[in-house]
């Protein structure tokens, strides 16, 4: 298991690295070493595949990061479409700064952070990816 993968998980499931490390029984220092690539241990890998939603696999789970990794002010308002929300409301739920949602649509921020992008994972509707979602309503633009 690589530290993308651990990651993707632990994103996916909506938790901090203090709160994933609390989950699995781990110190807060072992969740930053494996996503930087250090080593994992057979039982955190054991701990933590247990977390694994259900119905996804890594791969899946990975995909979706990579692209979340790179949610630009293109797709944003794709995702801000599906899940029926204004800028401002989007702001609120995930915490930005005021105008943040509007400053990345318009390309002068260019990525999420990383605690913002797992709030932005929480509100995704479960099984459905931001790849999935900009491909709907790009498809309806044509």
């Amino acid at each position: 298991m690589t530290g993308l993968e651990v990651r993707a998980i632990r994103l996916k499931l909506g938790l901090s690295k203090k709160e994933f490390a609390k989950e699995i029984g781990v110190a807060l220092r072992t969740i930053y070493n494996i996503e930087q690539g250090k080593k994992i241990k057979p039982e955190n890998e054991t701990a933590i595949m247990d977390l694994l939603p259900i119905g996804y696999t890594v791969e899946e789970l990975v995909d979706d990061i990579r692209e979340l990794d790179n949610i630009t002010g293109e797709t944003l308002p794709y995702i801000r479409r599906e899940l029926s929300m204004t800028q401002k409301e989007m702001e609120d739920k995930i915490g930005t700064f005021r105008q943040g949602i509007s400053y990345m649509e318009r390309g002068a921020q260019k990525t999420l952070g990383e605690s913002v992008m797992y709030k932005l994972v929480r509100l995704l509707p479960e099984g459905i990816t931001v790849k999935e979602i900009v491909k709907k309503y790009k498809d309806e633009e044509e």
